[in-house]
């Protein structure tokens, strides 16, 4: 209700111009973009079933490895990774959301007033806590998810299969990948299943339109990062 008014005259996005590529390198593309995404599931449930039930442990013998591995695995698996791939078989930096975007700084504006306004409401945190905590969200999720399933993968399937199905597929896709993280709370697997559909998936569903709509990453991960903080 609030984007789609503010965006109603956005231009053209780069991943509906004619592609300076082939269709060929396109499948490639794509077919990249889903190894990451296998790889980065393989790294979740190692990292919940391994890692994170014995994570004093670990800090307290291994310290730079743990911090290394939560701090910059997503960031290499879902960023630096794909991005250096994507920019190898020739997609433009626009294209991946690095371009300018519509409207997108007032878009990440209002959302970080509405956010920040539902969070102090439900209880004031401390200034130093909340913006480390920021920070972290930020590293771990909000930049390297936004970067990978908005910025390459829903653009390689909106150039496959249109805007539509690209949103669907990516979102079902963004969904299915926070499995491990609902298994890790306990439940089964048809309960796990259930809440990436329902919670990932639409939340999925709503960070594509942002995407989409502003053009660009910016609002996206703004959204994304304060999202995860409440």
């Amino acid at each position: 209700l609030l984007i789609l008014p503010l965006t109603a005259n956005a231009p053209t996005p780069a991943w509906k111009v004619a592609a300076a590529y082939s269709r060929r390198k396109l499948w490639w593309q794509t077919f990249f973009a889903l190894l990451n995404v296998a790889l980065f599931i393989i790294y979740a449930f190692w990292l919940f079933d391994s890692l994170v039930p014995h994570i004093s442990f670990w800090r307290q013998h291994y310290l730079l490895l743990t911090n290394l591995i939560i701090w910059g695995a997503p960031l290499v698996i879902l960023c630096l990774l794909p991005l250096g791939i994507m920019r190898l078989l020739s997609v433009p930096w626009n294209e991946l959301g690095f371009g300018r975007g519509y409207r997108s700084w007032l878009i990440s504006g209002i959302y970080c007033l509405i956010l920040l306004c539902i969070l102090f409401l439900m209880g004031p945190p401390t200034l130093s806590g909340f913006f480390v905590h920021l920070i972290q969200l930020f590293l771990q999720a909000g930049f390297p998810e936004e970067v990978f399933f908005r910025g390459i993968l829903l653009t390689r399937l909106i150039r496959l299969f249109g805007t539509k199905w690209g949103i669907v597929l990516s979102t079902l896709i963004f969904g299915i990948m926070h499995m491990a993280l609902n298994l890790s709370k306990g439940g089964s697997i048809l309960l796990a299943l259930c809440e990436a559909i329902l919670s990932q998936a639409t939340a999925g569903i709503i960070l594509a339109i942002i995407f989409v709509r502003t053009r660009n990453l910016l609002a996206g991960v703004v959204f994304h990062t304060l999202l995860d903080a409440i």
